[in-house]
């Protein structure tokens, strides 16, 4: 198995495609993580350069999506209804669900066999089969495709749009002075 950035035989037009894929859920990504800025920041009901003071742009992004979730249950637009649920919902999801895989994605290594690609997830794990003893392992072998990215960068985007959505929500309701249980429909 030939590592990834290697060139010559292992540089195939999939390998490429993989490489593209790689890259767009980074810069997908990124687009996601200034959301859930901006999210907090409606939520603060500040500019968006306050919530870059609160948090700085290099940590990940649990203290924001930790925060979300404590000021949507004090925000007075939702009183009474279905949004601190929900946006905490959407939010466990992005943090809980789709970081971890996106994670393994981008921090993961990366090899190519003759005709798969492999995704490498190092770190030591005790692994336990039923009637056997106890094993240290290093590294655990996935195959991979780039479809299973395209996948993930298709549910990044999504929850990117849902984001921007309650953002736009959020900043209209307070603009009328209504509350928001009448707005959350954000699949349309």
């Amino acid at each position: 198995m030939d590592y990834l950035p290697e060139s010559g035989a292992a540089a195939t037009a999939s390998l490429h495609a993989h490489y593209r894929s790689l890259g767009e859920l980074c810069v997908s990504w990124a687009v996601l993580d200034r959301k859930l800025t901006d999210v907090a920041s409606v939520l603060i009901n500040r500019g968006p350069e306050v919530a870059a003071c609160v948090f700085s742009s290099g940590e990940n992004l649990k203290p924001r999506c930790e925060a979300i979730k404590k000021l949507v249950l004090i925000e007075p637009l939702f009183s009474e209804s279905e949004w601190p649920a929900r946006l905490t919902e959407l939010v466990n999801t992005i943090q809980n669900k789709v970081a971890p895989r996106r994670n393994r994605f981008v921090h993961d290594e990366w090899y190519v066999g003759a005709d798969e690609i492999v995704r490498v997830q190092l770190g030591s794990r005790v692994h336990k089969e039923p009637h056997k003893s106890a094993e240290l392992r290093y590294a655990q072998f996935h195959r991979s495709s780039t479809g299973e990215v395209d996948a993930l960068i298709r549910e990044v985007k999504t929850l990117t749009h849902q984001l921007t959505l309650v953002a736009i929500i959020i900043t209209s309701a307070r603009l009328v002075g209504g509350p928001v249980d009448s707005f959350w429909d954000l699949e349309a």
